[in-house]
C-alpha cells in the first residue's frame, strides 16, 4: 500500500455501499490508513463501527460522522464520540449511552491527521447536504392527489375559455382567432418565463412552489369571472393565469420526483399529468350545469373558489433530493448550480419535437367544441363529448404513467408512436364526417393528452440531478406550441376551413414523430443512472 504524504489516507479494497446502493467511501479510507500504519485495534474499532453506520433522513449514510469518530477513538479522544455524532464504543458509560440515544447527523469533511474537521461549503439552505424540510413525509396518495388538483386547478383558464367558447364569441362579438390568441396567451407568458420559473423552483422548493401557482390561478379566475368583460381584458387575465401555470409545471414535476420513488414515478406522473384533461372534463361539465344557466362568467368565479381550497391542501415534501455520488463527492469547491444530464442540443431538439406536437394538442382541446358545433352537433351535446374525451384522456394518461414503470421500451419511442397516431386521428376529424368524428376523438384524446404525460417522465429520469431546471427548459417548447397552435388553426379555419386546420395539426403531429424518433435514439446511447427516490 502506498502512503500518500502526511495527513492523507490511501485508499484500497473495495468499496462497501450502505443503505439504497449509497458508498460508504469515507469510513473505507480511515480503515485502509489505519492498517498502513500498523494501528491494527483502530481496524478492528473501524470494522465494530461501521457496522453501526446510521442511515440519514433520506437513507444516506452518515459516513463522515463515523469516520471522524473512529478517528477521535485512536487518537485517545473519546470525547469525539459525542461531539460528531457518533454511537459511543461499546466500553461507554449507560450515562454517556442515554446521552447518545437521540440520533444527530452530522455532515463533515473526511478526518485526516494534522487538520482540523472543516464543514462543508454551503450557500445558504441550498446545500446538497441540506436535509431541511417540511418534517412531513406524505404517503403516495396523497401526493398523487394533490400534484392531480394542483394541475387541474393552474390548467382552468383556457380550459374554461375553450369549452364556454360558443358563449363567449356571442357575449364579447368576437371570432375563432380572438378565441385562439387568447388561449394562445396562457402558454406565450408561460413560454418566456418557464426557464426561469424551473430554477426559482429549484430553489424555492416543490411544495411552496405548488401552493403559490395555484393560489395565484385561483385568484386570476375569480377577477376573470369578475371583470372579464371586453376580449382585451379576457385575454390579458388569461395571460396572468399563464405566469401561474409556468411556476406549477416545474413545481409538480420537481414535487413527484422529490416526494415519491423512482419506480413508482410512471404512475405518479401520470396521475399528475391527468390534470389537464380532468380541467377539460370540469370544462365540458361547465357547459350544460354553469354555462347555459347562470353564466360563463360564473364558471370562472368557481372555478377560482376551488383553485383555492387546493392550495391550501397541498402536503409538504422535503426541499432537497436524495444525494446523488456527484452530489456526496465531497470538495471544498463552491456548489454550482443544478444542470440537466441530457446534452442541452438533444434537449433542444426534444423540445422542438414537443413544440409541433403541443401545436395539434391544443388545437384539439381550444377548437373541438366549436369545430363539433361547426358540423351540425348541439353545444350540449359537444359539451358531453368533450367530457367523454376527456375521460378516455385521463385513463390513457394514467395507464401509459403505470406501463411506463414496467415496460423496457424507451419512453421516446412510446411518445414517437403516440405522435403518429395522434396524426391519423387528425386526418379523421378533417373529413367533416360526424360518424368519422365519433371514430376518431377517442383515438385524438387519447394520445394529445397522454402524451405530455409520458413526457415530463422522460424528463424527470433522464435528468436526475436537475428535474425542475430541465423541465424548465422542456416546457419551453410546449408552451411555444400551445401559443403557435391556436393562433395559426383559428387563422385558418376563418380564411379557409375546419378541414384545412385539421389537416395542419395531422402535419404538424407527423413531424413531431419524426424528430422525436431521430433525437430519442441519440439520447438513449447515453446512459443516465437516476437515484432512486425516498
Amino acid at each position: 500500500m502506498q502512503h500518500l504524504g502526511p495527513g492523507c489516507w490511501p485508499q484500497s479494497g473495495p468499496v462497501r455501499r450502505g443503505p439504497g446502493g449509497r458508498l460508504v467511501c469515507g469510513a473505507d479510507v480511515f480503515r485502509a490508513g489505519a492498517a498502513h500504519h500498523g494501528q491494527h485495534p483502530a481496524v478492528a474499532a473501524a470494522d465494530q463501527l461501521l457496522l453501526r453506520t446510521r442511515a440519514g433522513p433520506d437513507g444516506a449514510v452518515d459516513q463522515d460522522a463515523d469516520l471522524v469518530g473512529v478517528a477521535a477513538a485512536v487518537h485517545g479522544d473519546p470525547n469525539g464520540y459525542q461531539r460528531h455524532g457518533v454511537p459511543p464504543p461499546a466500553c461507554a458509560s449507560p450515562a454517556r449511552r442515554a446521552r447518545r440515544a437521540r440520533p444527530r447527523f452530522v455532515y463533515r469533511t473526511p478526518y485526516t491527521l494534522g487538520r482540523p474537521v472543516r464543514d462543508l461549503p454551503t450557500r445558504g439552505n441550498n446545500s446538497v447536504h441540506d436535509r431541511s424540510g417540511s418534517g412531513h413525509r406524505a404517503g403516495f396518495t396523497a401526493l398523487v392527489t394533490a400534484s392531480l388538483l394542483v394541475t387541474a386547478a393552474a390548467n382552468l383558464s383556457p380550459t374554461l375559455v375553450s369549452a364556454l367558447a360558443v358563449q363567449i364569441q356571442d357575449d364579447l362579438d368576437i371570432g375563432e382567432t380572438e378565441i385562439g390568441m387568447t388561449v394562445s396567451a396562457f402558454f406565450f407568458v408561460g413560454a418566456l418565463t418557464s426557464a426561469l420559473s424551473g430554477r426559482m423552483v429549484e430553489r424555492i422548493g416543490p411544495t411552496t412552489g405548488l401552493r403559490l401557482s395555484t393560489a395565484a390561478a385561483g385568484a386570476v379566475l375569480v377577477v376573470t369571472g369578475a371583470v372579464g368583460r371586453s376580449w382585451l381584458a379576457l385575454m390579458i387575465l388569461v395571460g396572468l393565469a399563464g405566469l401561474a401555470n409556468s411556476w406549477g409545471q416545474p413545481a409538480a414535476n420537481l414535487y413527484v420526483a422529490r416526494g415519491v420513488s423512482s419506480h413508482r414515478q410512471g404512475l405518479a406522473l401520470g396521475i399528475q399529468k391527468a390534470g389537464v384533461p380532468a380541467a377539460a372534463l370540469l370544462g365540458g361539465l361547465a357547459i350544460p350545469t354553469v354555462g347555459l344557466t347562470i353564466g360563463w362568467s360564473w364558471a370562472f368565479v368557481l372555478g377560482g373558489l376551488l383553485a383555492f381550497a387546493v392550495s391550501l391542501g397541498v402536503p409538504a415534501v422535503d426541499r432537497k433530493p436524495p444525494a446523488t455520488s456527484r452530489q456526496r463527492a465531497v470538495t471544498d469547491r463552491p456548489l454550482v448550480r443544478p444542470r440537466p444530464d441530457v446534452a442541452m442540443r438533444l434537449l433542444i431538439a426534444v423540445t422542438c419535437s414537443t413544440c409541433l406536437a403541443a401545436m395539434g394538442s391544443m388545437a384539439l382541446s381550444s377548437f373541438f367544441v366549436l369545430s363539433s358545433v361547426e358540423i351540425g352537433i348541439d353545444e350540449a351535446a359537444a359539451g358531453i363529448l368533450l367530457m367523454a374525451g376527456s375521460v378516455v384522456g385521463i385513463a390513457s394518461r394514467l395507464a401509459m404513467g403505470a406501463s411506463a414503470d414496467r415496460a423496457s421500451l424507451s419512453p421516446f419511442h412510446m411518445l414517437t408512436a403516440m405522435f403518429a397516431v395522434a396524426a391519423l386521428a387528425f386526418v379523421g376529424l378533417s373529413t367533416g364526417s360526424k360518424a368519422m368524428l365519433y371514430a376518431a376523438m377517442p383515438f385524438a384524446f387519447a394520445t394529445s393528452y397522454a402524451w405530455p404525460g409520458l413526457f415530463h417522465l422522460a424528463t424527470v429520469r433522464y435528468n436526475p440531478s436537475a428535474p425542475g431546471a430541465a423541465t424548465g427548459i422542456t416546457m419551453t417548447g410546449n408552451f411555444t406550441g400551445a401559443v403557435c397552435g391556436p393562433v395559426l388553426f383559428g387563422l385558418l379555419v376563418e380564411a379557409t376551413s375546419y378541414g384545412w386546420a385539421w389537416s395542419f395539426a395531422a402535419i404538424t403531429s407527423g413531424a413531431a414523430a419524426a424528430v422525436m424518433a431521430v433525437t430519442g435514439r441519440l439520447i438513449d446511447r447515453r446512459p443516465i443512472h437516476s437515484p432512486r427516490g425516498p
